[in-house]
């Protein structure tokens, strides 16, 4: 018959062939774990970026939108100064066309 040493051996190198393929499955699946984490990494990366890169736009459109209000300020501003210039030149010209209350000049 066979002997229990025999059989001993027989089940330790079973053991050592399902032990084996557990390794090299456990091994294959962080594998995976290691690559799905280095996608994740170039994702998150790419995302980053793009975060960074809509708030420049952001910080740059801002910054246009100031520009213009500060134009925009200054024409205005302008506007009323040009406004204001047209209404002393209209009340120059409305008191120099008022008859003299003393009449004309005597020449």
């Amino acid at each position: 018959g066979v002997s229990t040493t025999a059989l001993k051996e027989r089940k330790l190198a079973q053991q050592a062939d399902e032990w084996g393929v557990a390794k090299a499955r456990a091994v294959a699946q962080l594998r995976q774990l290691q690559a799905e984490k280095q996608q994740l990494a170039g994702e998150k990366a790419d995302l980053l970026a793009a975060r960074d890169r809509e708030a420049r736009r952001a910080d740059a459109s801002e910054a246009r939108v100031e520009l213009l209000e500060g134009r925009l300020a200054d024409l205005e501003a302008a506007a009323r100064a040009d406004a204001a210039i047209r209404r002393a030149e209209a009340e120059q010209l409305r008191t120099q066309r008022l008859p003299d209350p003393a009449g004309p000049l005597p020449w």
